[in-house]
């Protein structure tokens, strides 16, 4: 799941970035 990575790496750098990501593609990945 990237959605892990996305928050673990991404969030610290990109927190915006983070929450977008992970909501465009969650529907993706589910």
């Amino acid at each position: 799941m990237h959605v892990e990575t996305t928050r673990g790496a991404r969030k610290e750098e990109f927190p915006d970035a983070s929450m977008l990501l992970v909501l465009l593609p969650d529907g993706r990945w589910r």
